[in-house]
Order: structure tokens, then sequence, then C-alpha cells
């Protein structure tokens, strides 16, 4: 028989190796960002805790709606069948309203043994939890068949609560994770999609920060993906319309640094390293710290080049309609006269306004093509 030393022994060890599990398991999901990997480690760790055979978590958007249901314990052909998401009735729609978790002995025994989805394997013993953070219903956690005992133990209920609140953080986190990167995919996608070369550089180094799939083309156009991104921005130069040229540091990075000034729609011409030089529009501002600090200039640059080449394009074709309506408006004036005089003697009215109108339409197109010639120059 045991003496109460050796129960009180027993129990101590068995306190610090539920606590053991307990760290293990929380350093365990603690090693994901994203809140797909979050959400599968909890369920394994979960199963892990409370030596269950069967495992799933239920997860729910900011409105409330189920979402992704992740399994742990069955085989992924098995898993695949299991297409529904458990209902908001019975036993496992039970834990929606629930503070505290669920254990049942048999729940086949249960009144409200009802909601389990179809394909699901037969369960026995049943430990759920809902996992919530700071009033937010995050997900259901639910075990089925304790492997070790017929039933899920007080101490599993105790386990699975302190691992709850544990897991509620890290889904949380990875939530607000996977909503920083799902911005920074949309801003990324929009930046790319831009017309605009949009460049970032650091207000401190002149480092070149990030940029965008326009900026990576005229990077490419001008040589600068063969430099070092800090030489390649203080190798470029600034040609303002009034003929000054500065460096790029000198006369846009540093006085947006100094003032916090922005710069919108300025008309400039960026000399590069290769030699060659880009009409651009430019928009330039401050990118702020928590602190009021500058950190950074967003400089963005549309290259004005395709502008203006359908611009002389235009000039080309309107300078080719004036040349081709030239000499069928002279024909075409030079019979109009030629007529006339035939017809100087005819006496019939009909004929002469005829005449007249031809020659005035001529009149108006040869204007035309004279409008044309003005226009291109």
């Amino acid at each position: 028989m045991l003496r109460e030393t050796d129960c009180t022994k027993l129990q101590q060890d068995a306190t610090l190796d539920a606590l053991s599990r307990l760290r293990e398991a929380s350093l365990k999901i603690s090693e994901h960002l994203e809140g797909g990997p979050v959400a599968q480690e909890v369920v394994h760790q979960a199963r892990f805790l409370t030596e269950a055979k069967y495992g799933a978590l239920l997860c729910f958007d900011e409105e409330g709606n189920a979402g992704a249901v992740v399994i742990s314990g069955l085989a992924p052909e098995q898993a695949g069948l299991i297409s529904a998401t458990p209902g908001s009735r019975g036993v496992l729609g039970a834990l929606n309203n629930a503070d505290k978790p669920v254990r049942i002995r048999n729940i086949d025994d249960h009144p409200d043994s009802v909601g389990v989805p179809p394909y699901h394997p037969l369960m026995v013993s049943f430990l759920g939890m809902p996992i919530r953070f700071r009033g937010r219903h995050l997900a259901n956690l639910y075990l089925a068949d304790k492997q070790t005992h017929a039933e899920f133990t007080q101490e599993d209920e105790e386990l699975i609560t302190t691992f709850a609140a544990q897991a509620a953080a890290a889904m949380a986190t990875a939530s607000e994770y996977d909503q920083v990167v799902s911005a920074r995919a949309e801003l990324q996608a929009l930046l790319d999609s831009s017309p605009m070369g949009v460049f970032v550089i650091d207000a401190h180094t002149g480092e070149l920060k990030s940029h965008n799939r326009e900026a990576q083309r005229i990077a490419a156009f001008t040589g600068l993906e063969e430099l070092h991104p800090e030489a390649a921005v203080r190798a470029m130069s600034i040609r303002r319309l009034d003929g000054s040229e500065v460096s790029m540091e000198e006369g846009l990075v540093a006085p947006i640094v100094r003032t916090g000034r922005t710069v919108r729609a300025q008309e400039l011409f960026i000399n590069f390293p290769n030699g060659r030089t880009m009409h651009i529009l430019a928009n330039a501002a401050p990118i702020y710290s928590d602190e009021g600090e500058v950190m950074s200039v967003a400089f963005a640059a549309q290259d004005l080049t395709p502008i203006e080449e359908i611009d002389r394009e235009r000039r080309d074709y309107l300078c080719l309609v004036g040349k081709e309506l030239r000499t069928p408006l002279s024909t075409i004036k030079g019979s109009v006269s030629a007529l006339a005089d035939a017809l100087s003697q005819s006496t019939s009215s009909e004929s002469h306004q005829l005449l007249k109108i031809i020659d005035l339409q001529a009149d108006l197109m040869r204007g035309v093509r004279q409008d044309f010639g003005r226009a291109t120059g």
C-alpha cells in the first residue's frame, strides 16, 4: 500500500509532467506565424496533451461564420470525405455557447448526440472546448476517444482549459499576421499593375528598400540593375525643365527629409549611369515612423516616353493626312474652276449653284489640311 508521501510525490511528478507537456505544446504552436499552420498545430498538440485519438478544430471568421475545419488523427483520404462542417446543434454545436469544457464519457449515451458530420469515424469519449480571445469566438476544439482510459479526465479538462487560452493568443496573432500579409500582397499587386515606377528610398542611407514591376523595367532600361541599389540612387541626377541639374539625393530625397514636403506631378529628366535620359512625371512623399521621423521617401516616376511616342505618331498621321489631301484638293479646285469658265455662258442657275457649293467645300477641306499642317508643326 502506498504511503502518503509516495502519493504526494506521484501527484507532484504527474503535475510536473503535465506542465512540461503543456510548455512543449505551447512552444510548438508558437513556432508558426501563419493561421493555417497554427490551427493545425493547435489540434495536433491538443491531441498530444489529452492522448486523444481524433481531433478537429472548427475556425470562425470575424463575423462568427464557420470556416475551415482542421482535422488530426485521420488518414488524408478519410479526412477528405468529411466535407460538411459540424452543425450548430447537438453536442458539437453546444460549444458555441459554452464557457468551459464539455466532457462526455460516451457520446452515444448523450441526449444531444447529433450534429456529427457524415463519414466521421465513430466516437465514444468526447472532450470539447471553445477557444475565445478578448470576447471573440475563434474556434471550437473537438477531441475524441482517449486512448489510455475509458474517458477524458478532470486533469484533461484543466490542461485543455489552460492550453486553449494559449492557443487563443497564438491564433489571434496569426490572424493579424495573415491580415498584414494579405494587405501587403494586395498592395504589391496594385503597385505592380501601376504604370508608374515606385521606388522606396531609405531617408538616412539612400538605400533602395523596395520597388515595383515598372521600376524593374526602368532599371533594366537604364542599367541600374548592374549597380548596387545605394550606388544606383547616388549615380542618378535630375535635370529640371529650367535646365538646372542636381543629384537625385540632393535634389529630391534630402529636401523631402528636411522639410517633409510632397512633390506632385513635376516634370523632370532623369540622367542614368549608362548615359540614357528619361523624361518622367514625378511624385514623391515622405514616409514617417510612429515617432514622426521621416524614415523613407516614396518616389513614383511615370515614364512619359510612351505618351510622347503616341503624340509623335499622332502628328505623323496628321501630317500624312495633310499630304494625302493636297493632290485631290488641287485637282478638284482646278477642275471646278475650268468647269466654271466653260459654263460661264450658260444660263442654268442650278449648274452655277452646284459649282459654288463644290468650290466652297473644297476651300473648307483646304483649310482643314492647313490646320493639320499647323498642328503637326
